[in-house]
């Protein structure tokens, strides 16, 4: 398309919508009203190639511009750059938009846009901010993988779930990823390690478990520079795992490095133990008493308002296994630890776990087995299980529990383990996984804790042997898939169950396909098609046969008309077409329409004078017989024809014709 030959302002102008949209143009915007004559390269905001060239950027943040995304703006082919930051942008991104190859940058942060995050397709994009929305679903995996120049992706604070995309090691250039406070899950990819440009790396507030990437900060001198190596790197609020990686002391540029609030255990590396890292969090008098370790972590057994320095110690009766634990010290007993999973009250004050039902203890008084399957449990599962010393036997199976599955089940001597039948969420955090061996069996496969998300298992025992669920499984240890008429909707619990291999599934489903096939086949070849779906049959032919096979048929009024080609039907048709066969149906025929032609000499009033008119009179089609047992009679009801009765009406109807002439018969569909 010639550039040349767009309309740039009526393009523009698909921004402006419904009134209040008017009232933006009109009273704050210069060159945005229809009634303004100033050229588009002077309009607010708006900026082209040169002084009468095409539009190349469009500008308009924190305008109150309230407003969907148009399609018609992908006909701008020179636009490079479109920022509508921190309005009341709503609505989704347009495929069309994203298409658009010559963009370099598109800010749409600080709206309400919805939907899923569509595929980019420009090489020239190197900075993408879509923060502060409603986005959700998951990030595609090949996300980016096109946009070769990208530099800058801001994701966060969306509602997108879902694994870190692959497609972000493709791009060379990225410098900052920020994709916090959204639903991910799964575990923090080993291609981070590689990404040598890397600065800003932001994934705080999800979901994510496993182990930070052991090389993660390691710098490759042969490719990169010191002042290129990870600056800023925030994990806080996450599910992870494992120790912390002394590889990070290799980025001599890092001066923000959060770990709080995730389930580390170990001690954090003397070579981090810096003054010149998260010096943000202490100043004055603090800067020079703060324990430099402190500053990263607080060490196990203490705790603070925001899992670093400044910490204090805890007297617990269980020790607190994790670094950079946050708000108050577990100090719980067994019982309490039950009494806050189970939901009961008024625990004593030594707060024995044993009285409880379903609770198991050992001569020594410490649990050994938690049995609460079917109890209709709510919340999610509590990682303090894990403190429980001499646990071995946990079974949850059957509740609804949701959240993620907790890492600190991993510190516990668990041999068997049931959560299937519940709402958990993404995968089994890895350090649990390295149980496996000694959990449910010997497999030592993950799937011997549960199943994974998208499988299921026959037995219903939600791990073992897991097979693959076409229609979705979307939680832990599934036992059952969702009926293909929720794939649309994995989050939504189902009562479906998988009884059988997933063959018996594609049986059933060519069989239902098989049949659906074959009454389309027979509703489109029978000649009672159309009577099948209520509308009005024409037929000439001698009427017997056709006649006695169609009177079979229950609740129908019948009308027959004298063949002639000076009849004209009420509503227009011409009798010698109907004859013919030319015109097939009517449609529906009203009820009000039989009431207002009860005859046909009613119906043919404006040429009853017609000397080769003949007129055959038929019962009122509100009043036909009605014959049981060969007894006639007539009723304001609708009729029934019984088998014994036809022979009768037909003689009944010819008595009153007393003509042996072709008839067309109209066949009426009943009216309520």
């Amino acid at each position: 398309m010639d550039s040349e030959n767009i309309d740039e302002a009526a393009i523009l102008r698909f921004l402006v919508q419904g009134e209040e949209g008017e009232e933006w143009a009109d009273e704050r915007k210069k060159g945005w009203s229809k009634k303004s004559t100033v050229t588009v390269c002077d309009w607010v905001g708006i900026e082209c190639e040169s002084r009468e060239g095409s539009v190349s950027s469009i500008s308009l943040p924190q305008t109150d511009l309230l407003a969907t995304i148009p399609t018609e703006l992908a006909l701008l082919l020179t636009l490079n750059s479109i920022n509508l930051q921190g309005n009341m942008i709503q609505g989704t991104i347009p495929s069309q938009l994203a298409s658009m190859e010559n963009l370099t940058e598109i800010n749409f942060k600080m709206n309400n846009l919805k939907g899923n995050l569509p595929r980019f397709e420009s090489r020239q994009l190197h900075r993408l901010d879509l923060s502060h929305n409603q986005l959700s679903g998951e990030i595609p995996h090949n996300f980016g993988e096109n946009c070769v120049m990208l530099n800058y992706i801001d994701l966060q604070d969306n509602q997108f779930v879902g694994f870190l995309p692959l497609g972000l090691k493709n791009l060379p250039e990225l410098e900052t990823i920020s994709i916090s406070y959204n639903n991910l899950s799964g575990t923090l990819p080993t291609y981070l390690s590689s990404m040598n440009n890397l600065k800003f790396l932001y994934l705080n507030h999800n979901h994510l478990v496993g182990t930070i990437p052991n090389d993660l900060g390691k710098v490759d001198f042969n490719t990169s520079v010191i002042s290129e190596s990870l600056q800023e790197v925030w994990f806080q609020n996450n599910l992870l795992s494992g120790t912390i990686p002394v590889s990070l002391a290799e980025s001599t540029a890092l001066v923000d490095l959060f770990l709080d609030g995730n389930k580390l255990v170990g001690s954090v590396p003397e070579l981090l133990c810096k003054h010149s890292i998260n010096i943000d969090f202490s100043t004055g008098d603090n800067q020079t008493m703060r324990e430099k370790c402190d500053s990263i972590s607080c060490r196990i057994g203490t705790i603070s308002i925001e899992g670093v320095f400044p910490c204090r110690s805890c007297a617990t009766r269980i020790e607190n296994p994790y670094l950079g634990r946050k708000g108050e010290c577990d100090d719980l007993t067994e019982g309490q630890i039950i009494d806050a999973f189970l939901g009961k009250e008024n625990i004593d004050i030594l707060g024995s776990a044993c009285d409880y039902d379903g609770v198991h203890c050992n001569e020594e008084k410490k649990v050994v087995e938690i049995v609460v399957a079917g109890l209709g449990l709510k919340g999610t599962l509590p990682d303090n299980l894990g403190y429980l010393s001499m646990l071995s036997k946990l079974d949850v199976s059957d509740n609804e529990l949701t959240g993620y599955f907790p890492s600190g089940l991993r510190f516990a001597p668990l041999k068997s383990l049931h959560v299937s039948g519940n709402m958990l969420k993404g995968i089994i955090p890895p350090l649990m996984c390295e149980k496996s061996g000694s959990i449910n069996g010997d497999n030592e496969e993950c799937t011997s804790i549960a199943c994974p998300v998208g499988k299921f298992s026959q037995d219903k025992t939600g791990f073992g042997e897991c097979t693959p669920c076409i229609s979705g499984a979307p939680y832990l240890g599934s036992t059952e898939c969702l009926p293909f008429t929720n794939v649309t909707n994995p989050q939504q619990r189902t009562e479906f169950r998988s009884d059988g291999p997933m063959i018996i599934h594609f049986l059933l489903f060519f069989l239902i396909l098989g049949l659906l096939w074959k009454i389309a086949v027979v509703l489109i070849v029978n000649k009672r098609t159309k009577e099948v779906f209520g509308c009005n049959r024409r037929k000439s032919d001698d009427g017997s046969k056709w006649l006695q096979n169609h009177l079979s048929r229950n609740y129908h009024y019948l009308i027959s008309l004298k063949e002639t080609e000076a009849v004209t039907d009420p509503i227009g048709v011409k009798s010698s077409d109907v004859a013919r066969g030319e015109i097939d149906d009517y449609g529906w025929v009203e009820r009000e329409s039989i009431l207002k032609h009860r005859d046909i000499e009613n119906a043919v009033q404006t040429q009853k004078n017609s000397s080769n008119l003949q007129v055959w009179e038929y019962p009122d089609p509100l009043e036909m017989p009605k014959i049981y047992n060969n007894e006639t009679t007539i009723h304001n009801e609708d009729f029934l024809i019984t088998d014994d009765g036809e022979d009768d009406l037909i003689n009944f109807i010819k008595q009153q014709n007393k003509t042996d002439t072709r008839e067309v018969w109209l066949d009426v569909p009943q009216v309520s």
